[in-house]
């Protein structure tokens, strides 16, 4: 297919361009109206820059056909299919407001009373497409839309996948999603990802609307893949201690790398955003424990979980949620099976998440910062809480290599 001009036309068929929504790679959104009717729409036409294929103009087609016949009060509605100077366009409900991630940009988290609120809709509507034999593959910030007066609608079905009438536009071994969100059988296999890779979306979706951090990190794809893989990310009970923790479960159990620890539908998501308690007063904004780890032994049946030994090794560490280059060094002061203390150059700041590299050869872990001192060669000592406390073994090997030298 020839390519056109990238100029905007004024009219797309019978209806007429009110202004520009958003851009994307394949896609441009324009706000429209519908000359004969008034009524205003969202139109989405495909980029002119790129050359179009058969597949290409067959996965808009089947983002129409499949959706149109659909009604619920929290998936977007399409209206029309259509075609200008050899470009397809599809048009969509117009949903006043704003998306997710504006919002986010904005405010750069929500409340837990709004992040439930919304996403209890979000769920709703993807268990309406899931009935309907649709998988969303694209679930973000960017595809939630927020009317005034707070109603989610889900959106953008560009990449999503008809189970009851496969045409085969996703190749085998295929990757496809966007990898802050997207679960990772998604990028290995994205012909075969079925409805448990929304449940993955929609957590970290969740997670970054009442946070503002990605769960897995700010880093490049390979290492966002490494880290989904190990299942390293920190649960939001360690960043908002407040939460109810049956959310903080649910968040946990859709993150899990192997899609058979995660629900098999929506229905577990909407019943626990239901019945989810709102925190309590008293434990909102509180501190974590910010007391000095112990390098003595202590006694009782908790003595092997509260021991820290005091250890030579060195450590390297990047801040999990900042989007550096490199890594800095880190000296381990003592470690425990639940934390180290770590004495660093570089700044870091309580309640931070770093990832954390233990040793030349050691393991690779995400510790929470409790709390921050100044050393008096102006250097900082960081206790810090393991995200995933370290076995037995780990703890034993760990201690070994310090006190034997690196």
């Amino acid at each position: 297919m020839s390519n056109v001009s990238t100029i905007t036309p004024k009219t797309f068929g019978p209806y007429e361009v009110i202004a520009t929504l958003g851009r994307g790679g394949n896609a441009t959104v324009y706000k429209v109206c519908h000359k004969p009717t008034g009524q205003i729409a969202a139109l989405k036409l495909g980029n002119s820059n790129i050359e179009w294929d058969q597949a290409d103009l067959e996965r808009f087609h089947q983002e129409f056909t499949a959706i149109r016949p659909l009604r619920h009060p929290n998936v977007v509605r399409a209206i029309a299919l259509g075609e200008q100077d050899e470009v397809p366009y599809l048009v969509q409900e117009f949903v006043p407001g704003q998306n997710l991630e504006e919002r986010l940009k904005e405010k750069g988290s929500l409340s837990t009373e709004e992040t439930v609120a919304l996403f209890l809709q979000v769920a709703e509507g993807l268990k309406f497409l899931h009935g309907n034999d649709i998988v969303h593959r694209d679930i973000k910030p960017s595809n939630i839309f927020l009317t005034p007066n707070n109603q989610a609608k889900l959106g953008d079905f560009g990449s999503l996948k008809n189970l009851g009438g496969d045409i085969h536009l996703t190749r085998s071994r295929q990757g496809m999603g966007t990898i802050e969100y997207g679960a990772p059988e998604q990028f290995e296999d994205a012909k075969h990802a079925d409805r448990r890779c929304d449940l993955y979306s929609l957590a970290a979706t969740f997670y970054k609307a009442l946070t503002g951090k990605f769960p897995f990190g700010n880093s490049g794809q390979l290492q966002l893949m490494q880290r989904k893989l190990l299942n390293h990310f920190a649960p939001l009970r360690l960043l908002l201690p407040a939460l109810d923790p049956a959310i903080d479960r649910l968040i946990n159990r859709c993150l899990q790398y192997d899609p058979g620890q995660r629900p098999s539908d929506c229905d577990e998501v909407i019943a626990v955003l239901r019945t989810s308690a709102v925190p309590l007063a008293c434990c909102a904004g509180s501190a974590p424990e910010m007391n000095s780890p112990r390098v003595k032994p202590t006694t009782g049946p908790e003595r092997r979980e509260s021991t820290r030994l005091a250890v030579d090794l060195a450590a390297t560490f990047v801040p999990f949620h900042e989007v550096v280059r490199g890594r800095w060094e880190a000296k381990i002061l003592d470690v425990s099976p639940g934390g180290v203390r770590l004495q660093t150059p570089r700044a870091v700041a309580a309640g931070s998440v770093l990832h954390v590299i233990l040793g030349k050869w050691g393991t690779s872990e995400l510790v929470l910062v409790r709390w921050v001192t100044s050393s008096a060669d102006q250097s900082q000592i960081a206790g810090c809480s393991f995200v995933r406390a370290l076995t037995h073994q780990e703890f034993e090997a760990l201690y070994r290599a310090g006190a034997g030298g690196n």
